[in-house]
């Protein structure tokens, strides 16, 4: 991504995208219609309900962005130049109405205060409010008609294509589903196939086509197969950094109307989080951890054994500790944990090594868990990364003289030679 090319009218020839001093401007909300004139006014106009998105949305997602209130008398953008050259991905990234703002900017949606947008060929709007919105009322092809006429589809394209659109939609994946939701669904599939179907050189995505994950999959492989044949592509998103990272090579996270972090997906995530808290959701897995060695079993011998493990770390800032326990086939559980939260500064790949001393297992089998405790004080929370066998001979009778240990090092392909430990700690053993 390279700064808005000076000639709105002689973009670059790699230029597919180019942005040019836009900015949208605060206006005032149409003022709310009294309940008394909405019982005199007709069922129509001010008082009457309009089709929206909500017709087509699930009750039971209060999270939706349609439910952030008003999605156009509100928003604000401060202004804003980029060009977005062939096989570029952009991720826009925010809370608030300027990343959605952009996004209706970009497909034509909302016109902008001041500035312009140049766009090489054509725009595949893949944004799930716009396009169920022009819908109204409209469900399976006549939507597809309905939102092309708004959206200015070559109409003799979209008839020419329509069998590969359906095809493409499968619909026949969705004969279960109750028929409302059926029906929705299918409309949503048909638009999204359709936009597909469009030979645009930029597509613009939001975080709405993951919504339906089967068929969302199935739009992200052919978007990145485009990007790879050259297209552009500029995804919007609510919550993380890595749910832009798949398709945008450069984020721009927004704030109040304005770019706060701009960078590579890395950059931003890391500036983003840094200082803030160790919320996470309770369905995200920011970290994963498999053995080093492969397979599934470690064997503990007189000695006493290190196991490594090999940790991806998807988040940047991380507080973090470990615990390991051990459950034999007689339901006794021994444990041995880390005393203290580390602090993982940066996303990637860590080598964890524990070290389990001799005379903390008997002999015998134990199935393993490790562990991982993120953040600190009453916001801990607790994930099981791993399970495993563990197999103990030698240790009856045995002397527990030594004691665990855990240690946390950058992967050793990341990992200069020499470089310390980021962090390890002494662990007393856990009774028996």
């Amino acid at each position: 991504m390279s700064k808005a090319s000076t000639s709105p009218d002689r973009l670059p020839p790699d230029v597919l995208l180019s942005i040019q001093g836009v900015s949208r401007a605060t206006s005032t909300a149409m003022p709310e219609v009294p309940r008394w004139l909405k019982r005199v006014l007709p069922k129509s106009g001010l008082a009457g309900k309009g089709a929206n998105v909500q017709d087509f949305d699930d009750a039971d997602n209060p999270d939706d962005e349609m439910l952030e209130g008003s999605w156009e008398e509100n928003a604000a953008l401060d202004e804003l130049s980029f060009d977005l050259r062939r096989g570029e991905g952009l991720g826009i990234l925010g809370y608030g109405d300027a990343r959605a703002t952009l996004m209706r900017i970009l497909i034509g949606a909302l016109p902008p205060s001041t500035g312009r947008v140049v766009v090489r060929g054509r725009i595949a709007p893949l944004l799930v409010r716009d396009l169920t919105r022009y819908a109204r009322q409209e469900v399976g092809k006549d939507a597809v008609y309905v939102v092309g006429r708004f959206m200015h589809w070559p109409k003799g394209l979209l008839r020419s294509r329509m069998d590969e659109i359906v095809e493409f939609a499968r619909l026949d994946e969705l004969d279960r589903l109750p028929r409302r939701k059926r029906e929705r669904t299918e409309t949503l599939r048909l638009l999204l196939s359709a936009a597909l179907h469009l030979d645009a050189s930029v597509y613009a995505l939001d975080q709405g086509v993951g919504d339906d994950p089967d068929f969302g999959l199935r739009v992200f492989d052919v978007v990145e197969q485009r990007k790879a044949e050259g297209a552009a592509v500029i995804q919007g998103a609510q919550h993380s950094v890595d749910d832009l990272a798949r398709l945008c090579d450069h984020v721009l996270w927004f704030d109040e109307g304005s770019v706060l972090h701009e960078g590579r997906p890395l950059e931003v995530a890391v500036a983003a989080h840094k200082g803030r808290g160790q919320k996470v959701h309770p369905l995200a897995a920011p970290m994963f951890a498999k053995l080093s060695e492969g397979g599934q079993q470690v064997d503990v011998g007189s000695d006493g054994t290190t196991v490594e493990f090999d940790l991806d770390m998807l988040r940047p800032h991380l507080d973090v500790a470990f615990l390991v326990e051990f459950h034999n086939e007689l339901g006794k559980t021994i444990s041995i944990d880390q005393p203290g939260l580390t602090h993982a500064k940066d996303p990637g790949a860590y080598r964890l090594r524990i070290f389990i001393p001799p005379g903390l297992l008997e002999d015998g089998a134990y199935r393993a868990h490790l562990v991982g405790q993120i953040g600190g004080g009453d916001s801990v929370q607790k994930r099981e990364l791993l399970r495993f066998d563990v197999v103990s001979e030698g240790q009856s009778g045995s002397e527990a003289d030594a004691e665990a240990a855990f240690v946390l090092l950058p992967a050793p392909d990341d990992e200069p030679s020499g470089t310390p430990a980021v962090a390890e700690w002494d662990v007393s053993r856990a009774a028996p």
